[in-house]
């Protein structure tokens, strides 16, 4: 909802609209039709928003770019198709670029996407995008004794939302991620560890931009199942280093840690529906009315192993979990 006039940005796509009047906005990300495209000698800059306001308040619309500041210069490289019902693909032209976004002026919303020339951008030249390494750990395979450590390579302007939603069984990694990366271009990764035991799939990959609204890892790394920490280096075809310095933990062994994990996956609103349904359970002597309703993660984990045994703290957890409909997250414990 943007409530009256103003600059409005996503913070899960940095998409933003300039609106010029309250209106209630929704958008989606789309899958592009690229044969569309080559008849103009386009291809997808990033991903195709399908966008929906209820009435014509919007008068701006900036798109998320991947591009590095040296190449923005370049006359014609980026555009905006503007798909319609009525007047199918139109080419529409920037008012500006930023070094993060396009800015273009609509009048209705409907689906928008960036756009490269593809000649001036991958013919003529080979210049990095900027790009980020999104890492998301798998559960712990107690029969293998290993875990899977998934690395994503991904222009800068795919949001980690849109990762992350078919990676539910998977827990995201902060890292130190920004990094350029060349379309086709074949990186490889190393793990630095003590020990060698470590599989690493497929051995070299190209970097891919593929926008759409699914995507797969690049790379697959089988842990150890007792791995503590391990360094990610991501190197390029001269194997110079790309990418260093991404630590990852693993899942810790501590079960009141990983009860800790579990609380964290869950929103504010199923947080609060879960102090809910524990405070109308068995629990409720637990906590103080006062001190339940601005309890913290942290509290609740620490008041469930003071009360009762880790065993019964996880079946009351699994239990809890079943109530509010996350069955995905019981599956992980």
């Amino acid at each position: 909802m943007c409530p009256g006039p103003g600059v409005f940005q996503c913070t899960l796509t940095d998409l933003m609209f300039v609106m010029t009047q309250e209106s209630e906005l929704r958008y989606s990300i789309i899958q592009w039709d690229e044969s569309v495209l080559r008849p103009a000698g386009k291809i997808p800059a990033g991903p195709l928003y399908n966008t929906e306001c209820s009435s014509k308040a919007a008068c701006q619309l900036h798109l998320p770019h991947c591009e590095i500041k040296d190449v923005l210069s370049i006359e014609g490289l980026l555009s905006v198709v503007h798909i319609s019902n009525d007047h199918g693909l139109s080419i529409v032209e920037p008012l500006k670029i930023t070094d993060t976004h396009v800015i273009v002026k609509v009048s209705d919303l409907s689906p928008f996407g960036l756009v490269w020339d593809y000649i001036k951008r991958f013919m003529e030249r080979k210049d990095p995008v900027a790009s980020h390494v999104l890492l998301y750990l798998g559960p712990l395979n107690p029969r293998a004794q290993n875990q899977k450590l998934y690395v994503f390579l991904l222009p800068r302007n795919i949001s980690k939302h849109e990762v992350s939603k078919d990676q539910k069984d998977c827990k995201y990694v902060r890292s130190t991620s920004n990094c350029t990366l060349i379309k086709d271009q074949r990186y490889t990764l190393a793990c630095s560890r003590a020990s060698q035991d470590y599989k690493i799939q497929p051995k070299r990959a190209e970097f891919d931009l593929h926008f759409g609204d699914q995507y797969h890892p690049t790379f697959e790394i089988r842990l150890p199942i007792n791995t503590e920490e391990v360094a990610i280096i991501l190197k390029d075809h001269s194997q110079s280093d790309v990418s260093s310095g991404a630590r990852v933990q693993s899942e810790s062994p501590n079960r009141e840690e990983n009860l800790l994990n579990i609380l964290d996956e869950l929103s504010e609103e199923d947080f609060r529906r879960f102090k809910w349904f524990l405070k109308t359970g068995s629990w409720r002597h637990c906590f103080k009315e006062k001190e339940f309703r601005v309890a913290s993660r942290e509290d609740v984990v620490d008041w469930m192993v003071q009360h009762y045994s880790l065993d019964e703290a996880v079946e009351v957890m699994k239990t809890t979990l079943r109530n509010i409909d996350r069955n995905d997250l019981v599956k992980r414990m």
